[in-house]
């Protein structure tokens, strides 16, 4: 679930809420229109992403509640002053920042993908499986790279500056913060931040360890389900993570047959809204999904940046989801 509030101060809050017990991608079979949600482990980050479509969505006549502005030295919006990402989760980031109790050196973890619900680390993942699935990276690889690209992703980088977290607080007083913070922080090594393009740069996220809220693990009824809310929507969706498709029965039916407004076509579609309402005609002559992602240049170059960090320091390499990419609108 994802709501806003704001205190008095003005700032923008931002959480959201899944009853998923565990990451699962949807190996079984593959869908190549966008439809279908391929894994539920950054339904966070697109029900986020959604959110700040529905702000550039913004009537101008709302437009003292939408948390972005103009910037004069780019065509970029960027975020008003005072407003920042906060995460909170009850579990820690599965994959290296989850094992904090590893000591040494934290650059050489290797990287990790779900297959078929279990962490595998890549080096052990033959390349027929790759181009078979769409293999999912562990959160702690995914918190890693935002920390560079931004949570953003590259379609809303046409249209904003990367937007990164600026604080995790995991909802476990047994965890140590400091190496939480050390496993993502660190684990790119030192040296290479210069040769990010402005305005993207190298966040450090502040850790913290605090109580829990809520249950730690959900109820084994619904270890495959998950809530998904979006500020502005009418009701809940209840998405089957196991087949990527909301269940029958569900309150909320956003789509043709069962399709999420959190799948990879939906938030394409936001993205032509905006263009549309911008003037952007060459984002709409662009043919793919994929097309568009590989438009944002600078997004792409400080991705490829970050698989050349993870390539030189051991942890292996990053697999992409180009399988899933290359469809029309």
């Amino acid at each position: 679930m994802l709501r806003e509030r704001v205190n008095q101060e003005g700032i923008v809050y931002l959480w959201s809420q899944t009853s998923l017990h565990q990451p699962l991608e949807c190996g079984w079979h593959i869908c190549f229109n966008g439809t279908m949600v391929h894994n539920c482990h950054g339904i966070v980050k697109r029900a986020l992403q959604r959110y700040l479509y529905k702000q550039l969505l913004l009537d101008p006549s709302l437009k003292e509640q939408c948390i972005f502005e103009s910037n004069p030295d780019s065509p970029q919006l960027q975020l008003k002053p005072k407003i920042n990402l906060h995460l909170y989760t009850n579990q820690p980031p599965e994959g290296a920042a989850k094992e904090f109790y590893l000591k040494g050196a934290v650059s050489t973890t290797p990287l990790q993908m779900y297959i078929n619900g279990l962490l595998i680390p890549v080096f052990y993942v033959e390349p027929s499986v790759w181009g078979a699935k769409v293999c999912c990276m562990s959160g702690s690889d995914k918190l890693c790279c935002w920390a560079v690209t931004g949570v953003q992703g590259a379609l809303l980088s046409h249209y904003i500056q990367p937007l990164y977290i600026t604080s995790v607080v995991i909802g476990n007083k047994n965890l140590s913060a400091q190496d939480m913070s050390e496993m993502t922080n660190k684990r790119l090594g030192d040296g290479w931040e210069d040769q990010l393009a402005p305005p993207y740069r190298k966040q450090n996220i502040f850790f913290l360890c605090g109580d829990q809220g809520g249950p730690l693990l959900s109820s084994p009824e619904l270890d495959d389900h998950s809530i998904n809310w979006c500020c502005g929507d009418q009701d809940i969706e209840v998405l089957d993570s196991a087949q990527g498709y909301i269940i029958d029965g569900s309150s909320c039916v956003s789509g043709p047959g069962f399709t999420s407004p959190l799948c990879k076509r939906a938030l394409y579609s936001y993205f032509l809204k905006v263009a549309e309402l911008g003037g952007h005609t060459y984002l709409l002559d662009l043919p793919t999904y994929h097309s568009v992602k590989l438009e944002a240049s600078l997004y792409q170059s400080a991705k490829d940046l970050v698989i050349e960090r993870f390539l030189r320091t051991n942890p292996g390499p990053w697999n992409s989801k180009k399988l899933v990419d290359c469809f029309s609108p």
